[in-house]
C-alpha cells in the first residue's frame, strides 16, 4: 500500500536581454508500507524487510524516498560588447562573457531509529526499531548546492572562437549529508541481554557518509571543486 501526493511547479523565462532561466519547485508527500521488491539476498537485503512479517501495516511511514521539498533554479546571463566604455582595452577585457548556475535545495531523507542486534529475536538483525518510534521517523539534514560557471567567448573572424571556461561546483563548500547513523541502542546478550549506546563516534543521527560522484548515486559534491577549460569552436 503506497500514496503520493504532489505539487510541482515550474517557471520559464526565455532568453531576452541576454537572460534567461528555468525554476522548478516541488512539495510532495509519500506513504508506503515498505513495498521493496530488492529485498532477496538473506543477509545484504535484510534491512529492506518490514520489522514484523505477519503485520506489513506496522510499517505503514513515510516512504524512504520521501522529499517534502526541492527546488531547483538554473539562471543564465549573457552579455556581448559592452556599451559603458569606448576604451579599448576594457572593451577586449570585459566583452562576450556568460554566468550560468544550478542552484538546488532539497529536504533531507526520512530514516527510523534502529536497535541493532536481533531484539526480537526473529532472525534479521537490521530492522529493529526503537520501541516508542515509528518507521521513518526521523529526517536528515537539507541539501544545498550551488554550481557556477564562468565562459569568455574569444572570436575570430565570424566562424571560430575560442572559449575560455571555469567551473565551480559546490562553491560554499557545504558538507551535504547522505547517510546518518540511525542505530540508537545496540543489544547483546539474548534473552537477557542489555542495551549500550553506540560511540560518540557513531552515535545516533551524526553523519556516516557524504555525497559524492564518486558514489553513482547522487550529483552533489562532498568538497568544492574547481576545473578549468579550453573549448575552440569552428
Amino acid at each position: 500500500h503506497s500514496l503520493y501526493n504532489g505539487l510541482a511547479i515550474q517557471a520559464t523565462k526565455r532568453l531576452a536581454r541576454g537572460f534567461q532561466f528555468i525554476a522548478a519547485y516541488t512539495y510532495s508527500r509519500a506513504w508506503d508500507d515498505r513495498p521493496d521488491q530488492t529485498a532477496v539476498v538473506v543477509g545484504a537485503d535484510d534491512g529492506k524487510i518490514v520489522q514484523n512479517q505477519t503485520n506489513p501495516a506496522g510499517d505503514h511511514g513515510r516512504s524512504d524516498t520521501d522529499l517534502h521539498h526541492r527546488f531547483v533554479f538554473s539562471p543564465v546571463y549573457e552579455w556581448g560588447k559592452i556599451k559603458w566604455s569606448k576604451n579599448a582595452v576594457a572593451r577586449a577585457l570585459f566583452s562576450d562573457y556568460t554566468v550560468s548556475s544550478i542552484m538546488q535545495f532539497q529536504s533531507g531523507l526520512a530514516y527510523s531509529a534502529l536497535v541493532s542486534g536481533d531484539p526480537n529475536n526473529d532472525g534479521n538483525r537490521s530492522n529493529d526499531r526503537l520501541p516508542g518510534t515509528v518507521r521513518n521517523q526521523f529526517t536528515s539534514p537539507a541539501v544545498y548546492q550551488f554550481d557556477v560557471r564562468l565562459t569568455r567567448a574569444i572570436h575570430f573572424g565570424e566562424k571560430m572562437r575560442v572559449q575560455l571556461i571555469a567551473e565551480a561546483f559546490n562553491i560554499f563548500n557545504r558538507s551535504n549529508v547522505v547517510l546518518v547513523n540511525n542505530t540508537y541502542f545496540n543489544y547483546s546478550g539474548g534473552t537477557t541481554g542489555v542495551l549500550t549506546a553506540p560511540s560518540a563516534v557513531t552515535a545516533f543521527g551524526t553523519p556516516r557518509s557524504f555525497s559524492s560522484p564518486a558514489s553513482g548515486t547522487t550529483t552533489f559534491a562532498t568538497p568544492r571543486q574547481v576545473q578549468l577549460a579550453v573549448k575552440f569552436d569552428f
